[in-house]
């Protein structure tokens, strides 16, 4: 089965309200993954990747982002207020 490689640029400010969170997703080999869905599991909205592999969405601390595409493993992490690359 492919592994997802995650990027997620997590930009966060002091306030309590929703943060737009973006990153990028690449295959093993480096290569953008467009149309992967990004959901966020608390409140359920959702956005996918660019041709780019690039995506945004809203979310806080402590919510859960589950990725998903067809063909790959489902991969999910939560949400904190630090920039981390996801493997």
């Amino acid at each position: 089965m492919w592994r997802v490689l995650l990027l997620c640029l997590l930009l966060f400010s002091c306030f309590l309200f929703s943060q737009k969170v973006s990153g990028f997703i690449t295959d093993e080999e480096g290569n953008p993954l467009p149309a992967v869905l990004v959901f966020n599991l608390r409140t359920e909205q959702k956005s996918s990747t660019n041709l780019a592999g690039e995506f945004t969405i809203d979310a806080k601390p402590n919510e859960e982002l589950r990725f998903i595409r067809s063909g790959f493993e489902r991969f999910s992490k939560m949400i904190s207020n630090q920039d981390y690359n996801y493997s």
